[in-house]
Order: C-alpha cells, then sequence, then structure tokens
C-alpha cells in the first residue's frame, strides 16, 4: 500500500509544475544576467531592476566584427540622436581637399603638410611652440589611398565604437588617442600625419569593452579587435613608411583611457555631465589648433 495514499495532509505534485527562483549567476530562459549584480532580469530589460545597472541588448555589429543576433543601445540620451561618425569623417575629406587645393593635385606636397600641421619631430614642435601640430596631424593625410584606406576604417569601427561608449567618451578618446599617438610619434622623431593613431584608438576601446563587459557576444568583439590591432601593428613593422609609433601610441591611448572610462555609455548623469565637459575641452582644443595653425602654420616654412 502507497503511504502517500493513506495521508490525508499529503497532495501529489508534478515536479515539472515546480517553479524554482534562479540563484545569484543563473538565469532562467528570457532572462540573462546583470552584469553588475549577477542576479537574473528580463532579456530586453534596458536597466536592472535591482541595481539599476545600464544594460545593452545586441543586434548587428558592423563588419569586420562579428554580428550577434541582436544589438541595440538603449541607453535615449545618447544613441537616439544622430552619430558623430560622419562629421568626423567630413573633416578629414575637408582638410584633404584643402591639401590637394594647396599641392595643385592629390600628390600631397611637402609645403601643403607642413603648412596644413603635419606632426614633426620633438625638437622642432618644442623650439617652435607648434605644439597644435599633435592635433592637426590627425585630420591630415598623405594621399588617396592613405585617407581612403583610414575613412573605410573609420566608416566601419565609428558607429559601433559610438553606440557602445556614447558620443562624448567616443569623441573624447578618439581625439586623445590621436593625440596621444603623435606624442610619441614626435619622441621617436618622426614627420607624420594621418587619423591612423586615432583610429587604432578606437580598436583599443573595443578592445576594453569586449575585455570588461559580460554581455553576450562581448568575447567576440575582444577577439576580433585584439586581431586587427595586432595585424595592423605587424603590417606598420613590415612596411618602411608607415608610423607605427603613432599606431602604437594610439592604442595604448584608447585601452588606457577607455579602461578608466568605464565599460560602455556612462551610467549616471554625473559621469554623463563630466564626460561632455570632457567632449566639449576636445573639441574646443581642436577648434583653437586649427586657429592656431591658420595664424602660425606657415611660419616654419621661412
Amino acid at each position: 500500500m502507497d503511504p502517500s495514499n493513506s495521508d490525508p495532509n499529503h497532495q501529489s505534485v508534478d515536479p515539472g509544475s515546480v517553479h524554482v527562483e534562479p540563484g545569484p549567476g543563473q538565469a532562467a530562459p528570457g532572462q540573462r544576467i546583470c552584469p553588475s549584480c549577477q542576479r537574473p532580469v528580463p532579456v530586453d530589460a534596458p536597466e536592472c531592476p535591482h541595481c539599476g545597472q545600464r544594460l545593452q541588448v545586441w543586434e548587428d555589429l558592423p563588419r569586420p566584427f562579428p554580428r550577434p543576433s541582436r544589438f541595440r543601445a538603449v541607453n535615449a540620451r545618447q544613441s537616439s540622436g544622430r552619430l558623430i561618425t560622419p562629421y568626423l569623417i567630413g573633416a578629414n575629406l575637408f582638410m584633404f581637399i584643402l591639401e590637394i587645393l594647396l599641392s595643385g593635385g592629390t600628390n600631397i606636397t611637402n609645403h601643403a603638410a607642413l603648412r596644413l600641421g603635419v606632426s614633426l619631430p620633438l625638437g622642432a614642435i618644442i623650439s617652435t611652440g607648434q605644439y597644435w601640430r599633435w592635433v592637426t596631424a590627425c585630420f591630415l593625410h598623405g594621399g588617396l589611398m592613405h585617407i581612403g584606406f583610414n575613412m573605410v576604417a573609420l566608416y566601419s569601427l565609428g558607429p559601433v565604437t559610438e553606440q557602445l561608449y556614447g558620443r562624448s567618451k567616443f569623441v573624447s578618446i578618439y581625439l586623445l588617442s590621436g593625440i596621444a599617438g603623435y606624442l610619441l610619434s614626435s619622441a621617436a622623431g618622426e614627420t607624420s600625419l594621418g587619423a591612423s593613431g586615432a583610429i587604432f584608438g578606437l580598436l583599443g576601446m573595443l578592445f576594453v569593452f569586449g575585455r570588461r563587459q559580460h554581455l553576450l557576444g562581448a568575447g567576440g568583439i575582444r577577439q576580433q579587435a585584439l586581431f586587427w590591432l595586432v595585424l595592423n601593428l605587424v603590417f606598420g613593422f613590415a612596411f618602411p613608411g608607415i608610423d607605427w609609433h603613432a599606431h602604437v601610441g594610439g592604442a595604448i591611448g584608447g585601452i588606457v583611457l577607455s579602461w578608466l572610462a568605464g565599460t560602455g555609455q556612462s551610467q549616471t548623469a554625473r559621469e554623463e555631465r563630466l564626460w561632455r565637459g570632457v567632449e566639449l575641452a576636445c573639441v574646443g582644443l581642436t577648434a583653437f589648433c586649427v586657429v592656431l595653425m591658420l595664424v602660425t602654420g606657415g611660419r616654419i616654412l621661412g
């Protein structure tokens, strides 16, 4: 005789109907783990209901990065507006047109590059006081192939990085990475120009995001960023005429600054105001350096 049938207080329970609440670090179907508090949250939630951590959901990522099933930046304050990447591309194209006009063709002359702000060896920078060249050089290029390759890279990497970090962090770290690249380039005695240092900074930002973020697909971003970092650095080492110092400096700048900036977009209003201030300072510095280029750029040619 089954004892359970003789006990009036006993009720049979269907094992399939038992609901077990997931513990920390465990997620049920339709949920995922908050990277901050490690508690399960709905997979499409814009923020964690337990700790307030802003979350992101994956949709399509532009090549060369992997395309998880979904990626969508959910920070409406930063991702709903226009991307700044096209304006950066436009600024580079505008400066290249000026180079063409001064050179009389697409073969950019040394005169045009010097006049518009190519980066110089550190001794020349200090003796002339033209430190603004570390900024203006980020927007100059040596020919059609040079600007074409860099703008394709910026077009591919810029929107991804901008959506992951938000506009303010993206603009700030992009410009500061470019400056870091030319600081190292000048210290190595190079005369150089191009947006490559800043673009290497974007690769550094993507590597850090993939390294520190716990979202689905972040590991793929880290691997792809590391692959392209190593491949382009090897390419720069192997072929003469490429200023690998600017590449290394830009990559280091992007990695260090994005690591200090934290993972992804600003998490608090205070942090957002801070990075908006940094962004305005960087844009203001760039405009100031352009003015100095227009006023004093020709003095070194004498």
